[in-house]
């Protein structure tokens, strides 16, 4: 009998344990209702949108506040234009004073494609907007007497700038108050891998002979890594290898192959709407040409050329290339994304026929597909 009560409360505390396991995400109402669910915050911080129930949503007036395992949302006003909406902000800060954030993308106050954050401190349950306009008379007015016990004083609106300044301020008011820790400005680490191809066009520039434009019909592949810096800005590397297929539309003595070698620099700026990203381009870079060799000609004709027609193109080892593209990612799983990428290439180098050397240009349309790894987050 023993042993069986002794089962029963094992059994009754595992299936407490359990239960408390269990429970998910906790939502708040200005009603008073508390209701336990699976929920996540729109897009637009505008509603909360139940995950497990498609049609169940609640305009962002009617809540209070969401809390989930790893985030707390509460609501807050937010002045556009002359009009006030209640949007949900994120704690982004826990401590005797709280920091709440909303971040928007980019466009959706304004027409420029700019992002927009708001912040606000949380005291005692109340809300306060850090006012971006006079940021320190505002700091000034809410900390009192601890603003000027502050020695390095941020003033920048974003959220490390205000975190430091908070930390500062309830270090002042407890000396023993934890210190939130701030997101690293290098947040991820990703490797890539691509392939595309691309329709490109020759322009040899020679003085003293006319060679037309060559057609190239070029396929890529290659390695990328890179980091993002704030979640917005991405900076990295790539190595490729490519073929080029060049057919002159004049003489035959110019069709010919070669293989090229690069790396290039890349930047690229970052708006991301849900698991959707999409990020404009710049690359630079420098790259080797080597395996040049003549095409066989298509219907099996050979012209008896003069000496005095062009022959083969010898080209300069190096060459200097220079891309924008725009980029369409997609988050597959929290560590992999895909991604494709248009975008139009220029690279110079030079050639040299028969004794004739000077400027050689390619331009053309590169499209690439390819996969990427995070890392490090």
């Amino acid at each position: 009998m023993i042993r069986f009560q002794r089962f029963l409360s094992c059994f009754a505390a595992l299936m407490s344990v359990f239960s408390i396991h269990a429970q998910t995400d906790t939502l708040l109402l200005n009603d008073g209702r508390v209701l336990v669910g699976s929920y996540k915050v729109s897009f637009n911080h505008a509603k909360v949108e139940s995950k497990t129930n498609q049609n169940e949503e609640y305009e962002a007036e009617v809540v209070k506040s969401l809390s989930t395992s790893k985030k707390h949302y509460h609501v807050v006003f937010i002045h556009v234009g002359g009009e006030s909406s209640h949007y949900l902000a994120e704690r982004i800060v826990d401590s005797k004073v709280d920091l709440y954030g909303v971040d928007f993308p980019s466009g959706y106050f304004n027409a420029n494609s700019v992002s927009q954050s708001f912040f606000y401190f949380e005291k005692e349950g109340t809300f306060t907007y850090v006012n971006k306009s006079s940021l320190e008379a505002f700091y000034a007015t809410y900390f009192g007497t601890c603003y000027e016990a502050i020695p390095k004083k941020t003033l920048i609106y974003n959220e490390g700038s205000i975190t430091k300044m908070l930390n500062a301020y309830n270090r002042c008011l407890n000396p023993e108050a934890p210190q939130q820790a701030l997101e690293p400005n290098f947040n991820e680490l990703n490797l890539s891998a691509f392939g595309g191809t691309g329709k490109l066009t020759h322009y040899p520039q020679h003085k003293f002979v006319t060679t037309g434009h060559l057609n190239d019909n070029a396929s890529y592949i290659g390695l990328g890594l890179n980091f993002v810096l704030q979640r917005k800005v991405r900076l990295g590397f790539e190595v490729t290898h490519s073929k080029h297929s060049v057919e002159s539309l004049i003489f035959n003595s110019m069709n010919h192959e070669f293989k090229a070698i690069g790396l290039n620099l890349t930047a690229s700026y970052i708006f991301r709407l849900k698991k959707v990203s999409l990020e404009p381009m710049v690359s630079v870079g420098a790259g080797k040409i080597y395996g040049v060799a003549i095409l066989e000609s298509k219907n099996g004709i050979y012209i008896d050329y003069k000496p005095t027609l062009p022959s083969l193109p010898s080209y300069e080892e190096l060459f200097y290339n220079f891309n924008a593209s725009v980029k369409l990612g997609y988050q597959l799983m929290p560590r992999v994304a895909i991604f494709a990428r248009a975008g139009f290439d220029v690279s110079t180098t030079k050639s040299i026929i028969n004794t004739d050397q000077d400027v050689h240009v390619m331009d053309g349309l590169l499209i690439t597909g390819g996969v990427s790894y995070k890392i490090k987050n």
